[in-house]
């Protein structure tokens, strides 16, 4: 069992973690890694416009992202009118190897689909491509067409 003692602007006073960190001070923690923490709680998510195909005009395109290290936390929401059977966005960062998710909110035709939709991206990719259905289904190249969610993945 690991027990270490934490005290205000002083040193580690016990520890038992298969190695021996008594006498390290606090900033020997930042240093250990702490900071990617420390990150997380005092970044804003950043805004970024994903660039989408699919859709004719002007589709709505809103995208937040946070990069921790190699982590990057995304939420994205695209809609339109659909002039196409596909649709695709960009992510802010390549991604570093392959990935595929569900789970995210979708209307094609017009109507909130009740299937599940995924989206996916390649290694080295900055490109995300989605379907409305798990089985690959294709979207309806009129009317109204959006997806939206959050993931995150391993950047470059």
């Amino acid at each position: 069992m690991a027990l270490v003692t934490f005290t205000p602007n002083t040193k580690i006073v016990s520890a038992d973690v298969n190695a021996n960190f008594a006498g390290l001070a606090d900033a020997s923690l930042i240093a250990a890694g702490a900071i990617a923490l420390s990150k997380l709680t005092a970044t804003a998510f950043s805004a970024f416009t994903p660039s989408t195909t699919g859709f004719t005009g002007s589709p709505t395109e809103t995208g937040y992202y946070l990069q921790v290290g190699k982590i990057v936390f995304v939420y994205y929401s695209v809609s339109g009118t659909s002039n196409a059977t596909s649709l695709t966005f960009t992510l802010p960062v390549a991604a570093k190897r392959d990935a595929r998710f569900v789970g995210a909110a979708a209307t094609d035709n017009g109507s909130a689909q009740t299937t599940t939709p995924y989206f996916g991206f390649a290694a080295s990719s900055t490109t995300c491509t989605t379907f409305k259905t798990l089985a690959d289904g294709l979207w309806t190249n009129t009317n109204a067409k959006a997806i939206s969610g959050s993931f995150f993945y391993e950047s470059i």
